[in-house]
């Protein structure tokens, strides 16, 4: 279960798991994320994505092979075996490669702190997009994140709504590439798909370099709704989990619509906002949104 006790918090989360983070790509629309080819570049991976929990270690640089921390290079590659429920090695092999090179959210894997994350302290919540998903356009990108939204309002004492012009939003949607002004920059097509900010930030971006789509088939683009559904879980205040299964699971992988939330993160959500678990979906009313006509 994601949510029993623990919780990564913001503060800790972007203090350790980020600190200094490393400069990905300019955000031409042809620049491709840099891959894992090596041992040096795994741990440039691992330090990236919070696993360097050692003193100092948002300060660490990685110079050769070994990272100039306490926490040493085969310990990172173990807990990323471990939590990913790879062979543990302690080596850069085939799998642990492979699974470094899938395309993911931004946000890192730990550290995980025991305190509760910050829940949003209204029940009405409203979004913005500030911009619309390449190749998707205005209408249907807004379609699928109020869907997305959805996704979560069925098991939280939650209600989310488009703002109407010139109100005060809680939620900041856009579309980015490259350095775009908030320290996490974005590394081109293929790499990191897009990351969110805890409560009450509300801030979620999207690489404007990936291939966006509505389709639910492999080989033909990131599906939109899945991983904005995964964005809006971290800006709920859930962190990520280590089951395949999950939402939360911090590598895209497709989800059917109907499979989208399973247990794990319907009780986190629910532990979050102290909702019963034997809440059904249909007690809160999910909202829709009317598109214009082509």
């Amino acid at each position: 279960m994601i949510v029993k006790s623990c919780f990564i918090i913001l503060f800790l989360f972007f203090t350790f798991a980020y600190g200094k983070p490393i400069k990905g790509k300019t955000g031409k629309s042809h620049a491709k994320a840099s891959k894992v080819q090596s041992k040096t570049d795994a741990l440039k991976f691992l330090n990236k994505f919070g696993y360097n929990q050692c003193s100092g270690s948002a300060d660490a640089k990685i110079k050769g092979e070994e990272p100039l921390c306490q926490s040493s290079s085969q310990t990172m590659i173990e807990h990323f075996q471990t939590l990913y429920r790879l062979p543990v090695t302690g080596r850069a092999d085939d799998k642990t490669v492979a699974l470094m090179n899938k395309a993911r959210c931004g946000l890192g894997d730990y550290p995980l702190a025991c305190f509760a994350s910050r829940p949003w302290p209204n029940s009405t919540l409203t979004w913005t997009l500030n911009n619309e998903a390449p190749k998707l356009g205005k209408d249907k990108t807004r379609s699928l994140i109020q869907e997305a939204f959805n996704d979560w309002a069925r098991y939280a004492p939650l209600k989310f709504r488009e703002a109407q012009a010139g109100e005060k939003t809680d939620f900041s949607i856009s579309f980015q590439t490259g350095e775009h002004g908030d320290s996490y920059p974005f590394d081109g097509s293929g790499g990191i798909l897009a990351h969110a900010f805890f409560p009450t930030d509300g801030k979620i971006h999207f690489d404007a370099t990936e291939q966006w789509t509505d389709k639910y088939v492999d080989g033909a683009g990131y599906n939109f709704r899945l991983v904005a559904s995964h964005q809006i879980g971290h800006a709920l205040g859930l962190p990520h989990s280590p089951d395949p299964k999950s939402l939360m699971f911090p590598f895209y992988q497709l989800i059917k619509p109907e499979d989208l939330l399973p247990k794990d993160d319907r009780d986190g959500i629910r532990a979050l906002y102290a909702t019963s678990a034997t809440n059904k979906p249909t007690t809160f009313r999910a909202t829709t949104v009317k598109t214009t006509a082509a």
